[in-house]
């Protein structure tokens, strides 16, 4: 009897060391003398060259701006230079300055939201940046031209790393509805947006190829009494509002993609904000009806017809989502496309100028600086994981802990009453270092 315990002690003992090991070489390899960096793996899918991906040789020499990608169709061009109306790209291939380890605004979108036409200060998540200055902003915006709601969902997914406090979406009524079809039925990956399963990727209507010449016939320039001008391109912004069964889907695709997004942004305690960018032609509707000079043709009513009942059934889509949050920016549009300013440029581009991006960074900021702190500033308790509770004073951007409870009490400071602040929010402050000596000019309150 001894001897079987013995034995099934012994059984008991290995299984746990091997278990141990096994976690160890997982976990922590050098403890048991294989140091991460001697150790060998070969180029595989499981373990995919990470640098490699990044510094593409491949991406960086191509002439394109607009690179293939498996899974989300396209993608901008990494480290592509600024310019009056594009870049500068981030090693993403996002128009950012750089990439953060944590931003508090996500914003995603196309190229109405990338901002062509415009330096990056001037695109509207820029814009809307400045216009928060007093709340935690730090913002990365992950917006691509040709895309569509799926690929929305795909970088809000990815973009959730950076734990922001508030995803805001932009749709386009422009080509989203066909963007977001072509990619549910194109990509099997993407399948679960197939919401019509008769539909199929050859179902997609014709699309007139949008050229740049003003004289050509499906192009309607117009020249206001006011002196502003430009050229609208109704019939073919109407195939992508078209009453079809593949534009239908497309919508039906955008709205079930909000509802994705916050269901997934949930469990993070994420606010999503979304609004919907009308065609440039649908901006100048006031405008047009009060111009005595500028009648409008079939195919530009025909247009907004159809583009203001998709708004609407996306819109009410949108508001009966629970915790989802709309901002409606083409009513300031409209408003201030009155004015004798141009939000356009006076050609066929449907891209604002940086007027018509400052009117959309105005509506959507109004909604999202109460979803936002104010920009921390003064001293707050951090709490650690062992539950205590420490002072961190925070100035100029910059935090700083106390070397010792003498050092905080002698530069002015009592722990009575102080705001908590998460360390989501300390992280992404520079560490000044540890205040080792009395200095209240420096380090202590201000008036």
């Amino acid at each position: 009897m001894i001897k079987k315990d013995w034995i099934q002690s012994g059984v008991i003992i290995v299984v746990t060391l091997a278990a141990s090991l096994g976690v160890i070489r997982w976990q922590a390899p050098q403890l048991l003398g294989v140091p991460v960096d001697l150790q060998m793996v070969q180029i595989s899918k499981e373990v995919p060259p990470f640098y490699e991906n990044i510094f593409r040789d491949e991406d960086f020499q191509s002439m394109e701006y607009l690179l293939q990608d498996p899974v989300s169709g396209t993608r901008a061009k990494p480290l592509l230079t600024q310019s009056p109306s594009m870049g500068p790209n981030d090693v993403l291939g996002f128009r950012n300055f750089s990439v953060p380890n944590l931003a508090d605004i996500l914003v995603v979108g196309d190229s109405q939201t990338y901002g062509n036409n415009a330096p990056i200060i001037n695109n509207w998540p820029h814009q809307m940046q400045g216009m928060l200055h007093h709340k935690e902003n730090d913002q990365y915006s992950m917006a691509v031209g040709g895309w569509g709601a799926v690929q929305y969902y795909y970088a809000v997914k990815k973009g959730i790393s950076l734990k922001p406090r508030i995803i805001v979406v932009a749709f386009y009524t422009g080509n989203d509805s066909l963007d977001s079809f072509r990619m549910a039925y194109n990509y099997d990956m993407w399948a679960e947006f197939r919401v019509d399963p008769d539909l199929k990727a050859s179902d997609i209507p014709a699309v007139p190829t949008l050229s740049s010449d003003p004289e050509h016939p499906e192009l309607w320039p117009v020249r206001f009494g006011d002196a502003v001008s430009t050229v609208f391109s109704p019939k073919y912004r109407h195939a992508t509002n078209q009453d079809h069964p593949a534009v239908n889907t497309g919508y039906d695709i955008m709205a079930m993609v909000a509802q994705r997004i916050v269901a997934f942004a949930q469990p993070y305690e994420v606010q999503v904000v979304f609004t919907i960018i009308p065609t440039k032609e649908l901006v100048y509707e006031k405008k047009i009806e009060l111009d005595d000079g500028v009648s409008p043709t079939e195919d530009y009513l025909a247009l907004l017809a159809a583009e203001k009942k998709n708004i609407l059934k996306l819109s009410n889509a949108i508001k009966a989502i629970p915790n989802a949050i709309y901002v409606d920016v083409i009513a300031d549009l409209q408003r201030a496309a009155l004015n004798a300013i141009p939000l356009y440029p006076p050609n066929v581009n449907g891209h604002p100028i940086a007027a018509g991006y400052n009117i959309i960074a105005t509506s959507i900021a109004k909604h999202v600086a109460p979803l936002l702190p104010n920009r921390h500033e003064g001293l707050y308790a951090v709490k650690l994981a062992n539950g205590e509770m420490r002072p961190a004073l925070v100035r100029g951007g910059v935090v700083w802990s106390f070397l010792n409870s003498e050092v905080f009490r002698g530069n002015g400071w009592s722990s009575d009453e102080l705001e908590v602040m998460t360390w989501r929010d300390l992280e992404k402050y520079p560490i000044g270092g540890e205040i080792g000596y009395i200095d209240r000019e420096l380090f202590g309150p201000r008036q």
